[in-house]
């Protein structure tokens, strides 16, 4: 979907708000890591047991779709978004499973931050 520096909650809620409360299931299908970060690779992503052309639903803002795991002490999340180009240039690795894994659960927000309008 976006990180929270790319949107602001409202618009978050506004794109997305018609999906809360639906369970979805995203394939995974690798992940890409370094010493100060690691994200999965995500593949695919649809509604369970609904129409699989997600009509409406946004299209991900990321020329790299993924979930980020972790990073280390002092890095912000965004640095996930590096992950393919420091594959490309030997600084990271990247695992493709044999087969997508699948990840399923239930949309919902988590208020982090004050909402700013």
């Amino acid at each position: 979907m976006v990180h929270s520096s790319q949107i602001s909650q409202k618009e978050l809620k506004e794109k997305f708000g018609m999906f809360l409360g639906m369970k979805f299931e995203v394939s995974v299908s690798g992940i890409h890591l370094c010493s100060t970060v690691a994200a999965l690779d995500i593949a695919d992503i649809h509604l369970v047991n609904k129409d699989l052309s997600l009509t409406g639903f946004p299209s991900c803002a990321n020329s790299y779709p993924h979930i980020t795991l972790w990073c280390s002490s002092g890095v912000k999340p965004q640095e996930s978004n590096t992950l393919p180009e420091k594959f490309m240039n030997g600084e990271a690795t990247r695992i493709i499973f044999a087969e997508p894994k699948k990840l399923s659960g239930t949309l919902s927000f988590w208020k982090t931050i004050p909402d700013k309008e």
